[in-house]
């Protein structure tokens, strides 16, 4: 833009015009790559959901390692800041929802959307995080067996 002189006005629509175009072309691109991250996503889900759904099934609440949240609904997809809304993946009825953490209100929330807000990584590691929740319960549990019997042999 240091070279348009900006009390040119046909020069100026002439740059205007070049940007407007490079930025459509870097818009479309975002788009075909976010669709992509919608795809892989929603293939994550499905092959993790027989896990997902043994989890379940057992009662353990699902974290996040990089959210400090746990719930039973489902894989924990990302946080909302704005809204104060937990974003997780519902097991029983197979769809992405968002709490709001204030009045537990429950609302439909878009696979689109969720790429779109930023979510992406968040989503990927929630889901993939489960395998080292699960580890992480049982090495817990060992520790607190071991504290119960150490707490009777010192009684």
């Amino acid at each position: 833009m240091s070279n348009i002189k900006l009390y040119d006005p046909d020069m100026l629509l002439i740059h205007v015009e070049g940007q407007t175009e490079i930025y459509n072309r870097e818009l479309e691109e975002l788009k075909e790559l976010q669709k992509k991250q919608q795809d892989k996503l929603l293939e994550t889900i499905k092959l993790y959901k027989p896990i997902m759904k043994k989890i379940y099934e057992n009662d353990f609440l699902f974290t996040h390692p990089t959210l400090n949240y746990q719930t039973s609904k489902g894989p924990i997809l990302g946080y909302d800041k704005d809204n104060n809304s937990l974003i997780t993946y519902d097991i029983t009825r197979e769809v992405i929802v968002s709490v709001n953490l204030y009045d537990h209100e429950e609302k439909g929330y878009r696979i689109a959307k969720l790429v779109e807000n930023g979510f992406y990584n968040d989503a990927i590691t929630g889901i993939k995080y489960i395998g080292v929740m699960i580890d992480n319960y049982l090495s817990s549990l060992k520790d607190d067996i071991s504290k119960a019997k150490s707490e009777l042999e010192n009684s």
